[in-house]
């Protein structure tokens, strides 16, 4: 799960600026944009890994190796999802 990475980008975003004696409209509300689209993409990013385990789960449970399924999940979780909806195990 690689949304560890986008944290530091979304702290810059989001602390506190210092004032400055010179501030545009457009940076404040470009920042602003960008804050609320990082947001997004992590949020969506931590759905797909909760749901990649959900599935890495549920495929151990009909006994699958329970290794293969946990390190496809971790590291490759798109990919994970499509191979465990076209394997069978979500049904």
């Amino acid at each position: 799960m690689s949304f560890a990475l986008l944290v530091p980008a979304l702290y810059k975003l989001l602390k506190p600026k210092e004032e400055s004696k010179e501030t545009f409209v457009t940076e404040e509300s470009n920042s602003s944009v960008g804050a609320i689209v990082l947001l997004i993409f992590v949020l969506t990013s931590i759905a797909i890994g909760f749901y990649g385990f959900y599935l890495a789960f549920k495929c151990i449970n009909k006994g699958g190796n329970a290794f293969v399924h946990l390190l496809g999940a971790c590291c490759c979780t798109v990919f994970y999802i499509a191979y465990a909806l076209a394997s069978g195990c979500s049904s």
